[in-house]
């Protein structure tokens, strides 16, 4: 269970609309919101990863 304090009105406003919009409850759009954010690697986790295949190819990424 996750319960979220604080959230702007006008915030939760354009959440109720979204969600309404598509026909969902508040709660249905906002756990969709969070399953597709926590389905993507962070961008950390990427870079890591690149550096590490470019590093295995003996090249180097820089990151500028």
């Amino acid at each position: 269970m996750i319960q979220v304090r604080d959230v702007p009105p006008e915030l939760h406003a354009e959440l109720v609309r979204r969600a309404r919009l598509e026909g969902r409850t508040l709660t249905a759009f906002v756990q969709e919101i969070l399953e597709r954010e926590v389905a993507r690697p962070p961008a950390e986790e990427v870079f890591a990863r690149i550096n590490a295949r470019t590093a295995r190819l003996g090249r180097t990424q820089t990151t500028e």
